[in-house]
Protein backbone atom coordinates (compact mmCIF):
# COMPACT_ATOMS: atom_id res chain seq x y z
CA UNK A 1 0.00 0.00 0.00
CA UNK A 2 1.86 3.17 -1.13
CA UNK A 3 0.19 5.83 0.70
CA UNK A 4 0.27 3.88 4.15
CA UNK A 5 2.80 6.31 5.33
CA UNK A 6 0.62 8.82 4.82
CA UNK A 7 -2.04 7.43 6.53
CA UNK A 8 -0.07 6.90 9.61
CA UNK A 9 1.26 10.01 9.81
CA UNK A 10 -2.02 11.64 9.34
CA UNK A 11 -2.97 9.14 12.81
CA UNK A 12 -0.38 10.24 14.54
CA UNK A 13 -0.65 14.07 14.58
CA UNK A 14 -4.57 13.81 15.05
CA UNK A 15 -3.95 11.74 18.08
CA UNK A 16 -0.93 13.74 19.12
CA UNK A 17 -2.81 16.85 18.25
CA UNK A 18 -6.22 16.01 20.44
CA UNK A 19 -4.72 13.10 23.17
CA UNK A 20 -1.39 14.29 24.15
CA UNK A 21 -1.25 18.27 24.27
CA UNK A 22 -3.85 18.05 26.74
CA UNK A 23 -2.61 18.22 30.21
CA UNK A 24 -5.55 17.01 31.80
CA UNK A 25 -5.80 13.57 29.84
CA UNK A 26 -2.35 12.74 31.26
CA UNK A 27 -3.84 10.50 34.02
CA UNK A 28 -5.52 8.30 31.61
CA UNK A 29 -2.39 8.50 29.06
CA UNK A 30 -0.16 7.33 31.96
CA UNK A 31 -2.29 4.14 31.65
CA UNK A 32 -1.21 3.44 28.25
CA UNK A 33 2.65 4.09 28.98
CA UNK A 34 4.68 1.77 26.97
CA UNK A 35 1.87 -0.19 25.68
CA UNK A 36 1.28 -1.65 22.30
CA UNK A 37 -2.41 -1.79 20.57
CA UNK A 38 -2.47 -3.35 17.03
CA UNK A 39 -5.35 -2.71 15.43
CA UNK A 40 -6.33 -4.66 12.24
CA UNK A 41 -9.01 -3.81 10.12
CA UNK A 42 -11.02 -6.30 8.02
CA UNK A 43 -11.13 -3.87 5.37
CA UNK A 44 -6.85 -3.15 5.17
CA UNK A 45 -4.08 -5.43 4.89
CA UNK A 46 -2.08 -3.53 6.66
CA UNK A 47 -1.97 -3.20 10.34
CA UNK A 48 -1.96 0.13 12.20
CA UNK A 49 0.37 -0.44 15.43
CA UNK A 50 0.08 2.35 18.55
CA UNK A 51 2.89 2.84 20.22
CA UNK A 52 2.50 4.78 23.72
CA UNK A 53 5.31 6.68 25.36
CA UNK A 54 5.48 9.36 27.75
CA UNK A 55 5.10 11.84 25.19
CA UNK A 56 3.76 10.96 22.36
CA UNK A 57 1.94 8.26 20.76
CA UNK A 58 3.49 6.56 17.51
CA UNK A 59 1.45 5.27 14.89
CA UNK A 60 2.89 2.52 12.75
CA UNK A 61 1.84 -0.17 9.90
CA UNK A 62 4.25 -2.91 11.49
CA UNK A 63 5.67 -3.85 14.67
CA UNK A 64 8.37 -7.13 15.03
CA UNK A 65 7.68 -7.35 18.97
CA UNK A 66 4.74 -8.60 20.62
CA UNK A 67 1.41 -6.34 20.89
CA UNK A 68 0.04 -5.83 24.58
CA UNK A 69 -3.24 -5.87 22.70
CA UNK A 70 -4.65 -6.37 19.30
CA UNK A 71 -8.23 -5.46 18.42
CA UNK A 72 -9.89 -7.25 14.95
CA UNK A 73 -12.68 -4.97 13.95
CA UNK A 74 -13.73 -2.85 10.44
CA UNK A 75 -13.32 0.72 10.20
CA UNK A 76 -17.64 0.99 10.36
CA UNK A 77 -17.00 0.09 14.09
CA UNK A 78 -14.43 2.81 15.06
CA UNK A 79 -16.62 5.50 15.45
CA UNK A 80 -18.67 3.41 17.74
CA UNK A 81 -15.54 3.26 20.44
CA UNK A 82 -15.67 6.75 20.90
CA UNK A 83 -18.20 5.68 23.53
CA UNK A 84 -17.20 3.46 26.26
CA UNK A 85 -19.89 1.88 27.12
CA UNK A 86 -20.37 0.31 23.94
CA UNK A 87 -17.09 -1.49 24.24
CA UNK A 88 -18.88 -4.44 25.75
CA UNK A 89 -21.73 -5.02 23.37
CA UNK A 90 -19.51 -4.80 20.57
CA UNK A 91 -17.34 -7.62 21.82
CA UNK A 92 -20.63 -9.52 21.99
CA UNK A 93 -22.09 -9.14 18.92
CA UNK A 94 -18.76 -10.11 17.07
CA UNK A 95 -18.15 -6.85 15.60
CA UNK A 96 -14.83 -6.35 18.01
CA UNK A 97 -12.37 -8.70 18.97
CA UNK A 98 -10.05 -8.31 21.75
CA UNK A 99 -6.87 -10.59 21.68
CA UNK A 100 -4.40 -10.51 24.86
CA UNK A 101 -4.75 -7.18 27.78
CA UNK A 102 -8.54 -6.04 27.75
CA UNK A 103 -7.64 -3.44 30.04
CA UNK A 104 -5.28 -1.66 27.02
CA UNK A 105 -8.05 -1.33 24.56
CA UNK A 106 -10.16 -0.20 27.27
CA UNK A 107 -7.69 2.68 28.24
CA UNK A 108 -7.65 3.96 24.97
CA UNK A 109 -11.26 3.86 24.29
CA UNK A 110 -11.32 5.93 27.88
CA UNK A 111 -8.93 8.39 26.25
CA UNK A 112 -10.99 8.90 23.20
CA UNK A 113 -14.50 8.68 25.10
CA UNK A 114 -16.02 12.67 24.36
CA UNK A 115 -17.66 12.14 27.56
CA UNK A 116 -14.29 11.71 29.92
CA UNK A 117 -13.69 13.79 33.33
Amino acid sequence: MPFTPLVTAGIETALNTFLWRDKALKPARQRLLGKVLRVQLQDFATPVVLVFSERQVDVLSAWDGEADCTVITRLSVLPKLRNRQQLTALIRSGDLEVQGDLQVVQNMVSLCDPGRV
